[in-house]
């Protein structure tokens, strides 16, 4: 539901155009096509209530890179800091929500 309601259409329309999108749907999906679907990944995006990402889900990756995109504040529940050191790399939207947050705070 975080999905529809941080990415519109037209946003999804530009990401598609980037390559292939894989969307994981936790309701509707079995937990090990989580981690299939992160092993054909160059990147993921992430946003509240996404699945966290474990060392587990990349065991198949035999070391290709993976670049996280976390479109939120904390990326505490969403990828284990241990995976900095293996090839994960991580940026997140603090910067950009962060007004708007003190705002309504």
């Amino acid at each position: 539901d975080s999905r529809r309601r941080v990415f519109t259409d037209a946003h999804r329309d530009r990401l598609s155009a980037l390559g292939e999108t894989l969307r994981f749907d936790p309701k509707a999906e079995p937990a090990e096509a989580f981690a299939s679907k992160l092993n054909a990944a160059d990147a993921v995006l992430t946003c509240w209530g996404s699945r966290p990402v474990t060392a587990g889900d990349l065991a198949g990756r035999a070391g290709r890179p993976l670049f996280v995109a976390h479109a939120a504040g904390s990326v505490r529940g969403v990828l284990a800091k241990d995976l900095l050191t293996q090839g994960v790399r991580l940026t997140q939207g603090a910067p950009a929500i962060a007004l708007a947050v003190a705002h309504y705070t």
